[in-house]
């Protein structure tokens, strides 16, 4: 598998070429985030339902309060925006700390792969 373009990260699509995460980041430094694998096959996410509700009942756990964003939306959107017709969707939301008074915000980035077969005939 390889990976694709584009990724979405801090809330906008990019090429994965420009995706940055801080030294500082706190997902980065202390594994402080909840991740999920979602397959694509034919251009369709497989068992979503699933993966979501396992995702909130981790976050919950965590005591990462969700995104208010549409994490379906922004599957379906990297399906088209990678031409991603079979392979995986990886999302990560993360803790980052932002000030020394502890305030923190959940990241969120998300990263494909193409499944390759060319190795296969």
């Amino acid at each position: 598998m390889s990976v694709t373009g584009w990724v979405y990260l801090d809330g906008a699509y990019m090429a994965a070429e420009n995706a940055r995460i801080s030294p500082f980041d706190r997902g980065f430094l202390f594994a402080q985030a909840a991740y999920e694998v979602t397959a694509v096959y034919n251009r369709k996410l497989i068992d979503i339902d699933p993966h979501l509700r396992r995702l909130s009942r981790t976050l919950a756990g965590l005591e990462i309060e969700a995104p208010a964003v549409d994490l379906r939306e922004i599957h379906a959107q990297l399906i088209v925006r990678n031409d991603l017709n079979e392979g995986l969707i990886y999302l990560v939301l993360a803790i980052r700390l932002i000030t020394a008074a502890v305030e923190y915000v959940v990241k969120l980035y998300w990263f494909t792969y193409h499944r390759d077969n060319s190795n296969l005939e």
